[in-house]
Parts: C-alpha cells; structure tokens; sequence
C-alpha cells in the first residue's frame, strides 16, 4: 500500500527531532547556556512561526559577548566583575536577573516574562506570545548597547586594552586561549546548529 507524501514527510520530521534532542542532550552541548534554555522546548523552538533571533540576544543566550566574565576568559579584561554595580561576576545571567544597573529595564522585562528569569523559562515565555519575546529582545538590545558604550569609553581611558575587531564574538579564535576558545565555537556552533534545523524544519512544512 503506498504511503501518502503527508505521512511520510511527518514521519522524517519526528525522525530528525529524535536524532537531533539525543544529540542535544550530550553533556558536552547540554552544559552550553543557549542548548540548556532551549531544550525543553526544542519542538517549539524549531516550530515557531515569528521571533527573529538578534546578534544581542545571541550574546544573551550563549553567555558569550560583553560580559565582564567572558571578556575577562578571553583576555580583555583583568576581573570579571561588573563595571555597573561592582558585582564579583558578570556574566549574561548576572546582568539578566540581577545586577541593579538594570533594574528600570528588567522591571519592564518582567511585566512581560514574569519573575522566572531563568534561561528555560525566558525561553518558554519567548515562546508563548510574541510580545514576550519582543519585550526579551528589547531588553537585549537597550542592556548591551550601554555595555557596549560604556566598554568603549574605557577603552578610550585606557588605549592599552583598546579592541582590535569591532566586536566580541567577531574574534578571531587564535586570539583566544585554547580552552576559552573551544568554550566559544561549541556555543556558537550549537546555537548556529539549533537555527539551521528551525530553517529546515520551516521547509517541510510546505
């Protein structure tokens, strides 16, 4: 009996998710921040219809970009603490939930997302509503662009650390020590990874 198109397009889909979370679910991808978050909700992560993924919410969800921690990793900076509160570790989750720099923007945030600011359950609110992820997005944006500035202006006062490429995860991974920079491909690749499969996922639904 032949099979119809339809069944057998569904059954590669749920073929290639099965393949895909087992993969996911190694230690080495699932202790990456971003495979962590969207694991639990892979199905719906691939299967979502609307919410452009943005370079600041990519720093966000790896952890890797202009974070005292990471930049401290990779050389650019003596400590990782915060510049913004004095905190021991910047890191993506200090500035999401905790550091009190943020407070005015995480309070929106969290009119939107609620009081969960875990990476699984930001993820799982991105999901739910659109204004959810849009409010998340929002607050990447407004957070890292003053990061950003505030990092340049001591770049400026101290010409000595002055970077060399426009941005964080634009370095080059010979600049890195082999650790930091094994640490930073596997979260770029995984993510990377995750998007591409949501592309190919959106193909066969047509």
């Amino acid at each position: 009996m032949d099979v119809e198109p339809e069944a057998l397009r569904q059954l590669a889909h749920r073929q290639a998710l099965i393949l895909w979370r087992t993969r996911l679910e190694e230690e080495k991808n699932v202790r990456q921040r971003a495979v962590g978050a969207i694991l639990p909700n892979l199905e719906a992560w691939l299967s979502r219809k609307s919410g452009s993924v943005t370079f600041r919410l990519t720093q966000v969800l790896t952890g890797h970009g202009c974070f005292g921690e990471y930049l401290c990793r990779i050389g650019r900076e003596a400590t990782p603490k915060c510049h913004h509160c004095g905190g021991d570790r910047d890191t993506a989750q200090h500035t999401l939930e905790e550091c009190p720099a943020w407070d005015q923007e995480r309070h929106l945030l969290i009119s939107h997302v609620g009081r969960d600011l875990s990476p699984a359950a930001v993820i799982a609110a991105m999901l739910a509503e659109d204004r959810a992820w849009k409010a998340v997005v929002s607050f990447c944006e407004t957070v890292l662009v003053k990061k950003e500035a505030a990092e340049r202006d001591r770049e400026r006062a101290n010409p000595a650390r002055r970077r060399q490429r426009p941005t964080v995860l634009e370095i080059e991974p010979t600049a890195l020590d082999s650790k930091s920079r094994i640490g930073a491909d596997c979260a770029r690749r995984q993510f990377k990874k995750i998007e591409r499969k949501k592309k190919k996922t959106d193909s066969l639904d047509y």
